[in-house]
């Protein structure tokens, strides 16, 4: 049959491909008002999108099953979620002439989190609209509505998620008006504090997450 798990496999390689990538151009799009060397926005936008995009391969099924699994064991993740703002940072700090290092480091972690809250959001929504369509027959039914269904609920959960993060990064944009002066650390402690609270709350609903989803696979949820 052509709507297989294989299909949905493939629909999710290329769905993520072009989720990452945008991401990443709106990564470059954050830093480059912040940054006097245009290229200094541009590298650290790859170095993200390949930390991303090595942590969710290392994510998958023929990875955790495979010879090199243990990689997706306690502490690696975590090791990948600190790459993801330490060689940003790194790559905009010297390339920008290790210029406002404070500053620097501040976006990174800034964008890590921008970026989660955008992807949380529409995936909690997704929750309930797929509550609310297994509601008719159709839908548990025919093959067909639910790929319909999967299409076109995929274009609007990640297309949301994108929209969500352009409008923060717009949005932050015009609020952080002084770009060019240099962040204290003492400033830099107060900025994140609001944000630490949000580091320290994602991989607690990481894991209810997956707990969740163990739930709905082994039937106990």
């Amino acid at each position: 049959m052509f709507f297989d798990k294989t299909f949905f496999q493939y629909a999710m390689m290329v769905t993520l491909f072009i989720l990452f990538s945008t991401t990443a151009v709106i990564h470059a799009a954050w830093c480059m008002p912040f940054v006097k060397r245009k290229q200094a926005a541009y590298v650290p936008a790859l170095l993200f999108y390949g930390c991303i995009m090595l942590r969710d391969f290392l994510s998958t099924e023929y990875v955790t099953t495979g010879p090199i699994g243990r990689l997706t064991s306690a502490p690696f993740p975590v090791v990948f979620r600190i790459f993801s703002v330490i060689l940003p940072f790194l790559g905009l700090w010297f390339l920008d002439g290790k210029r406002n290092p404070a500053q620097k480091l501040f976006l990174c972690i800034l964008f890590v989190v921008l970026r989660w809250l955008s992807i949380e959001i529409p995936t909690e929504i997704g929750f309930f609209e797929r509550d609310f369509i297994f509601r008719f027959a159709l839908f548990r039914e025919s093959v067909g509505a639910i790929v319909a269904e999967y299409i076109v609920w995929t274009i609007i959960e990640y297309g949301g998620m994108l929209l969500l993060l352009g409008v923060a990064v717009h949005i932050l944009h015009k609020i952080y008006r002084h770009k060019d002066e240099d962040l204290t650390v003492q400033e830099l402690v107060l900025l994140l504090a609001p944000v630490g609270t949000i580091l320290i709350v994602k991989p607690i609903v990481g894991d209810y997450y997956k707990l969740w989803m163990s739930g709905i696979e082994n039937g106990s949820i």
